[in-house]
């Protein structure tokens, strides 16, 4: 559809309105507000005077619905206030309040629906809204440092006890000892419990900086769903049955770590609903036509419905509507952050799914989960690949190389922590505080570093920076870096400037050996 000028706008509308809808007054500019879609209550401001709306990255409002077309909608403003919007020969049209539209004029409180799943609201920025969310924010910010304080004071206080524990046995005490062994499951125990903590809080904070297409991988759901529940019934209490009917075969495209830290928050709720205990049933199966609802979320097509059932204590309407909000919470005080089942919609929304719950006082609950299906020869797929690569690098044993390794960390105790773990291992290990530190013993070093553990977020020099100087230095330098907030799109980042591998904190001690390993062995490529 060629660009219509503001003339030929003017006459086409005088018979598609009759009246001019003027520009908004009496508060800021207009924005459009996702009303329904893939992230509720979005908003998209208009200052600018005209927007592009699809799913193309070219578009200034880019929606991730697959019915919407890549150059759907025009939204702009008219030389005389007036504001339109201007279908741009999408597949499955514009509406405005219900009825499809070509060309129409835009009044505050306009509805546009660009498909099915797609709903914007034509509004204007108030200043006074946007404090009072401010606000809002900040109360629940308060909320949160408290639930995560109170969280981590707990886990804190298992490490130092049982490392304080660990300091008044003999020195002559074999690594085999009972005691040795249960204060390192414990230290071992809290800090995966706070790597999950950590990873819970970013799932909610950090938004989808990225295709699904680019990150998600094929999920064998009837496995994920076993492992979950061997985990399960080896630490719930016994007064919790648990039973299970699971379909083989499930699959879907996802993140294999969000949708079993989905399913264990959905088994976690159900325990704590059952405090003198009951039966916790996890049902997955396939509904291969489910039927539309005018109120559901999620896409049509074939879904994997997983329920996670419990006879507990129940909740009433009131609870039940506030259950999926972050920081709710119907337990007792510093009991937890409330942060479970604000987890579990957000995981199952940015899969392209949805949850429901039923509950009764006194009869228990129901958690539905529902996500877009995929064959389970995709899961098969994905198996037999790890399947055919060659054995995994540990550290130990034949075809092992040793190397210089300088690690580079702003905090000492991380510092010397991940030195252990590359010494163990059998490299020599060279210490820098920063980025600009790591630099000057990088250009001292005779001979250089084979590779360059870099921590990402350093004052001074950041581990970006760093790399890109380092690059300068030496094109043919290996970089593996590390960093306590990790996502794909600041993975992509690094690897296009030249790092060999990008990794999460906590850095896993097989992950790090191995992402040593093929960076020593990776050839030299000259970004």
């Amino acid at each position: 559809m060629s660009r219509t000028s503001t003339g030929e706008l003017t006459s086409r509308m005088g018979v598609v309105g009759g009246t001019v809808a003027p520009s908004p007054k009496g508060g800021g500019p207009p924005r459009l507000v996702v009303l329904m879609g893939q992230e509720p209550g979005r908003r998209f401001s208009l200052d600018g005077g005209h927007a592009l709306v699809g799913r193309s990255e070219e578009c200034d409002i880019q929606l991730d619905d697959t019915k919407v077309s890549r150059q759907h909608a025009r939204v702009a403003q008219r030389e005389d206030g007036a504001w339109y919007v201007e279908d741009l020969g999408s597949r499955n049209g514009t509406l405005v309040n219900g009825e499809r539209v070509d060309l129409s004029l835009l009044k505050i409180g306009d509805r546009i629906q660009l498909s099915g799943e797609t709903l914007l609201l034509f509004t204007r920025q108030d200043p006074l809204e946007d404090l009072l969310l401010h606000r809002q924010q900040m109360e629940v910010i308060g909320q949160l440092a408290a639930g995560i304080a109170h969280d981590f004071n707990n886990l804190l206080n298992v490490i130092s006890t049982s490392t304080a524990h660990l300091d008044t046995l003999d020195p002559s005490t074999p690594l085999s000892d009972a005691d040795v062994r249960e204060c390192r499951q414990d230290i071992s125990e809290a800090a995966s419990r706070a790597a999950e903590l950590t990873a819970r809080l970013l799932t909610i904070a950090r938004r989808r900086e990225q295709q699904k297409e680019n990150r998600y991988r094929p999920v064998d759901v009837s496995a994920l769903c076993g492992d979950v529940l061997q985990l399960v019934r080896r630490t719930f209490d016994r007064s919790v049955q648990v039973t299970a009917d699971i379909q083989p075969g499930l699959a879907v495209e996802g993140d294999q770590a969000a949708l079993h830290q989905l399913v264990m928050n959905l088994c976690i709720n159900a325990r704590d609903a059952m405090p003198d205990g009951g039966t916790l049933e996890v049902v997955a199966r396939l509904d291969a036509d489910p039927q539309p609802t005018a109120t559901s979320p999620w896409s049509p097509g074939p879904q994997v419905v997983l329920e996670v059932r419990d006879t507990g204590v129940g909740m009433d309407e009131k609870t039940r509507a506030r259950v999926f909000e972050p920081f709710f919470t119907t337990k007792e005080s510093g009991a937890g952050s409330g942060l479970g089942l604000a987890t579990v919609y957000e995981v199952a929304t940015s899969h392209g799914g949805g949850v429901e719950v039923d509950s009764a006082i006194g009869v228990g609950s129901c958690f539905r989960v529902r996500l877009p299906s995929r064959v389970s020869r995709a899961a098969d797929q994905q198996r037999t690949k790890r399947k055919r690569k060659s054995t995994t690098w540990d550290g130990q044993g034949a075809g092992r190389k040793h190397g210089r390794v300088l690690v580079v960390d702003d905090q000492e105790l991380v510092r010397r922590s991940l030195g252990r773990l590359v010494k163990a291992s059998g490299h020599e290990v060279l210490y820098a505080a920063d980025g600009r530190e790591a630099l000057e013993v990088y250009a001292a070093s005779e001979p250089r570093p084979d590779v360059v553990l870099l921590d990402l977020d350093m004052p001074h020099l950041s581990g970006a920076e760093a790399l890109e100087q380092l690059k300068v230095m030496d094109p043919g330098a290996r970089v593996v870096l590390i960093s306590g907030y990790y996502d794909d799109t600041r993975k992509q980042r690094m690897l296009s400037l030249g790092a060999t591998d990008f990794l999460g904190k906590p850095v896993d001690a097989k992950k790090l050996r191995d992402a040593i390993r093929i960076a020593m062995t990776a050839p030299a490529i000259d970004f």
